[in-house]
């Protein structure tokens, strides 16, 4: 029985050989290493980004309102390696895709763009200015990977990518966070109302002040989140089923009452105005339960 088995695997030896001849086993070449920006999208997006799969583009947003006295912000873009890690931090190439930015020039600057030793992720690290211009509208930079020396581009669809930053909260498009502002906000409509008549940027602008709300679209912060498409990932809006458990709208519109008396304390007692909608010109009041 041993020699069999010794027969049949000197046999296989010999076969082996004869098969492979004199080519040598592949081994992994450092050159094919690439990189790419996320490709994930949605609600399972560990980056937090938004990917467009007609567009082939994904996209991030930076209000400076989390920030209002900053006058710069460093920005990271993530962006991952396609390959092995390296003993030392790697460069990779990058353009401006100047068709889809609208920053002026001097707004931003991206100032390291490295693969990190010992690291699959890195990032694109931008510096975005905090500008007056930023509360009357919003700024975007658009990048593409390229290659360089050091690294390729992965061959698919990830090597595009946008960051937009401005300073004001977006409208509340979705009926049942329009109807959160209106629990909290007195106007001439129902506190069930999904009015967007009645919202104002200063009202907005008023209760993410007085609660310091900005993570609505964190699925680990809230049961009740914004974290689908549904709801456009909204971050300063819950949706009003968040706030009807316990009534807890009532707690809210105590903490804005309070934010309003002390904003006209501190302006001379010129109460804050609602700057759009069918109440502009009148003073922001927190509704009354």
């Amino acid at each position: 029985m041993k020699n069999t088995i010794l027969t049949f695997g000197l046999f296989a030896a010999a076969l082996f050989s004869s098969a492979c001849g004199d080519e040598s086993i592949e081994t992994y070449d450092p050159a094919y290493d690439a990189v790419r920006f996320t490709g994930a999208g949605g609600k399972a997006d560990p980056d937090f980004s938004a990917f467009d799969s007609e567009t082939k583009t994904s996209y991030y947003n930076y209000s400076f309102l989390e920030t209002p006295f900053e006058k710069s912000c460093e920005f990271d873009i993530p962006v991952y390696l396609i390959g092995m890690p390296a003993a030392e931090d790697r460069t990779f190439g990058w353009v401006i895709d100047a068709e889809q930015t609208t920053a002026p020039a001097e707004s931003f600057r991206v100032i390291s763009a490295v693969i990190p030793a010992g690291e699959v992720r890195g990032c694109l690290r931008v510096v975005i200015d905090n500008t007056e211009e930023l509360t009357e509208t919003s700024y975007t930079a658009a990048f593409k990977l390229v290659e360089n020396e050091v690294l390729r581009v992965e061959r698919g669809n990830y090597v595009r990518t946008q960051l937009t930053w401005n300073n004001s909260i977006p409208f509340p498009m979705n009926n049942n966070l329009r109807r959160s502002y209106n629990m909290l906000i007195a106007g001439e409509k129902s506190y069930i109302s999904t009015s967007a008549a009645q919202i104002s940027a200063n009202g907005l602008r008023a209760i993410v002040a007085a609660t310091g709300w900005n993570d609505w679209d964190d699925p680990t912060k809230h049961k009740i989140h914004n974290a689908s498409a549904t709801y456009g990932y909204y971050k300063y809006l819950p949706r009003y089923q968040a706030l009807v458990t316990n009534e807890l709208y009532k707690a809210y519109t105590l903490m804005l009452r309070d934010y309003l008396e002390a904003y006209k304390a501190e302006h001379d007692g010129e109460p804050l105005l609602h700057d759009s909608g069918a109440q502009v010109g009148q003073p922001i009041q927190a509704r009354t339960y």
